[in-house]
């Protein structure tokens, strides 16, 4: 057997191919991505839980999505004008309400970048964001929700949309509280942050 190089012909080494061949069987065939590799690898991938929270805070967590999910739903689809019907006035303020507060929720979003999630727990893939919408509220996307969900109660006729309405906003400002330790403990600038932004609107709810 002989290769050639550059048109000489030389012969090759037997004990230097063996080598080569049993080296090539050795090596381990390459391994598929897996799911998880294929997340973070794609540009459609959606933040999530870092992983380092305990399992508790993990169940509160989704527990406070969960039943902001169904406050939600319940202020939308609850029957309208059972008990009063609004009129032209109530249908102005609610329709700029309600558009403030997809308007606000919107630019809160697209600030947050990666470190948006779901959860409020912080996913450890954002930075600490103080600037657009953060400058002037430590959660604008609530503020956000809250003006939409004030904008459909207005127009809604029905006493249990306003309910469903201030359990909303009570459960945010819990949920604000607890997502707010957790956040102070992961961006070292937060709890300065606390004291010089309010939690829903300017100047309201400053730390102490």
């Amino acid at each position: 057997m002989s290769t050639s190089t550059q048109g000489t012909l030389r012969p090759l080494n037997p004990p230097t191919v063996l080598y080569s061949l049993c080296a090539a069987a050795r090596r381990p065939p390459p391994r598929p991505c897996s799911p998880k590799t294929w997340r973070s690898r794609s540009p459609f991938s959606v933040a999530s839980d870092s992983g380092t929270h305990a399992q508790r805070d993990q169940v509160i967590a989704w527990s406070f999505v969960g039943v902001q999910a169904i406050l939600l739903l319940a202020i939308v689809m609850l029957p309208r004008n059972t008990d009063w019907v609004p009129g032209d006035t109530a249908r102005i303020i609610s329709n700029v309400l309600f558009f403030s507060g997809v308007a606000l929720g919107m630019w809160a979003f697209l600030y947050l970048g990666r470190g948006l999630t779901p959860s409020p727990l912080p996913n450890g893939a954002g930075k600490l964001v103080v600037k657009g919408p953060y400058a002037v509220a430590r959660h604008p996307i609530y503020t956000g929700v809250i003006l939409l969900s004030m904008g459909i109660t207005l127009r809604s006729g029905n006493y249990l949309v306003i309910a469903a309405t201030v359990a909303l906003i009570v459960l945010f400002a819990v949920k604000a509280r607890w997502e707010e330790k957790h956040l102070a403990s992961t961006f070292p600038g937060y709890s300065d942050y606390m004291t010089r932004t309010g939690r829903f609107v300017p100047y309201i709810g400053l730390a102490t």
